[in-house]
């Protein structure tokens, strides 16, 4: 699909976990819901990351209910951060993808 011109494609290159609801995407940003727990979207994320050329470089959970993951990657020079949160029976998660100067953390 060619886009007109000024369009940026929507945020495909972050997985999304089965069972998803709710799902937008747009450029740069995707969000959706599911009924899995919050610690099983971490360890999703986690573990589905990193073999798409992600580091995991920041775990921030000063509250274990709203973690937010921070990843780089240093072949697309792109930063994700990925925030979680339990709210109204579901977790809702929001992903960003934000350029990356490679200056704040090691690639592997």
């Amino acid at each position: 699909m060619v886009l007109p011109a000024g369009c940026e494609p929507e945020l495909d290159t972050i997985p999304v976990m089965d069972g998803a609801m709710s799902l937008q995407r747009l450029p740069g940003a995707l969000d959706y819901a599911t009924a899995a727990a919050v610690a099983d979207v971490s360890a999703f994320y986690q573990s589905a990351m990193p073999g798409l050329g992600w580091v995991l470089v920041g775990n921030h959970a000063a509250d274990p209910a709203r973690p937010t993951l921070i990843f780089t990657n240093g072949q697309s020079l792109q930063v994700a951060s990925i925030q979680i949160e339990s709210s109204d029976g579901s977790t809702w998660v929001s992903a960003i993808l934000r350029p990356w100067t490679g200056t704040t953390a090691a690639t592997p």
